[in-house]
């Protein structure tokens, strides 16, 4: 089996978890594919992996956990506007402006450095509608 299957099978089993709320064991599946795409070098399989983490964990309720995976995501690719956007949002909910408004500012950089801007479109609309003056 290739890594990409082991990467899909994860997300799909790990999917599966969520709709029973089944959030640990389906966190630890994603885990242990993020941990091999590292160790493997595979940046593209580590974003997609970390943001779906990140989405169970949000449905868990653990958004210190939300945090951890947009960090890990950012480790691997520091201008990943899906991550920074993530993160920006993890740290207003909290009331960390200045944070919050500097990782916005990151995601708004590296959604205009996009090669494909029309595949950020959606996340600079949510972008604008939390930070309209980043769109000026």
């Amino acid at each position: 089996m290739s890594d990409r299957d082991e990467f899909v099978r994860a997300m799909s089993a790990s999917a599966e978890l969520l709709q029973v709320e089944e959030y640990e064991q389906a966190l630890n599946l994603v885990d242990s594919a993020i941990e091999r795409a590292v160790n493997e070098g595979d940046n593209s399989w580590v974003r997609i992996l970390c943001h779906h983490a990140a989405n169970i964990a949000m449905f868990s309720g653990n958004p210190v956990r939300v945090r951890q995976y947009y960090e890990k995501s950012l480790a691997n690719d520091p201008e990943n506007p899906r991550a920074l956007y993530g993160i920006a949002k993890f740290y207003l909910e909290r009331g960390e402006r200045g944070l919050a408004e500097s990782y916005a500012t990151r995601c708004h950089e590296a959604i205009a450095r996009s090669d494909d801007p029309t595949a950020c479109r959606s996340l600079q609309e949510m972008l604008s509608k939390r930070w309209p003056e980043l769109g000026r």
